[in-house]
């Protein structure tokens, strides 16, 4: 457990001390007042949850990314992964607890933009008509995204382009899984795709739970949950492969 609680402990202190990612909470809420404004200038206050659930998943995951992405990313560029490498704890352990704590971090802004959506366009936009079952489909989405994120920080690594893969993924992301728009209006090969990416189901479970429907959001949580146990396995394997590539040739620092 030594090297989870040190890599709580450090991501806890990179994050409040770099303001960098701090901004991710300050700009959040903009993007959140923008979609559900034009939703509801259009007449349709009935989406404005739809719109809140989606672009608050949009920056929970952005927030993550960057932030989880840069675990590795950043140790290797300031030449202090090899201090990690040579410490007495476990890497692995220590890697996972920082994105741990990272993929905790993401929430914040989740919770941010309801905050803001309901001071500016009144409580009816993000009431919550299953508090309960909101708060489990987050609980499992973290799971999930833990696992995600765990994957992306060693591909960002081996590949030296976070920004770039960050970018250029994320969109495509939103789309197959039904944030933007839920999955029933997406062509049917779209289908068998999103079911693969977990926000497909977080989406769909939050947005059950906010109308209070009476379809179960069991499925989704089994499929999170198995999307996180499996990602965190590949996550892991790619991990090892990172560590051992740099121990074996002993490119540690990045040029």
């Amino acid at each position: 457990m030594t090297g989870f609680v040190a890599g709580i402990e450090r991501q806890a202190v990179i994050l409040r001390r770099l303001p960098d990612y701090l901004t991710f909470i300050a700009i959040s809420p903009l993007s959140t007042l923008m979609f559900v404004a034009i939703v509801r200038s259009v007449g349709r206050e009935d989406l404005g949850a739809t719109a809140l659930i989606g672009v608050t998943m949009i920056t929970t995951w952005q927030t993550g990314l960057f932030v989880a992405g840069d675990t590795l990313a950043r140790d290797r560029q300031h030449g202090l992964l090899e201090l990690n490498l040579a410490a007495p704890i476990s890497i692995r352990r220590f890697v996972v607890g920082r994105v741990m704590v990272a993929t905790a971090f993401s929430f914040i802004p989740f919770a941010v933009n309801i905050v803001v959506a309901r001071l500016v366009f009144g409580p009816d936009v993000a009431d919550v008509a299953d508090p309960g079952r909101f708060v489990v489909v987050g609980v499992v989405m973290w799971f999930a995204m833990l696992g995600a994120l765990l994957c992306m920080s060693s591909i960002f690594v081996m590949s030296g382009r976070s920004t770039a893969l960050a970018n250029g993924l994320s969109y495509p992301l939103f789309l197959l899984a039904g944030v933007v728009v839920p999955v029933t209006f997406l062509p049917d090969w779209v289908e068998p795709i999103s079911g693969l990416i977990f926000m497909r189901w977080s989406a769909e479970g939050f947005r059950l739970a906010a109308a209070g429907s009476p379809d179960s959001i069991v499925p989704g949580l089994v499929a999170n949950l198995v999307l996180g146990v499996v990602m965190l396995a590949i996550g892991t394997m790619l991990l090892n492969r990172v560590l051992d590539r740099m121990r074996s040739t002993g490119q540690v620092v990045a040029a």
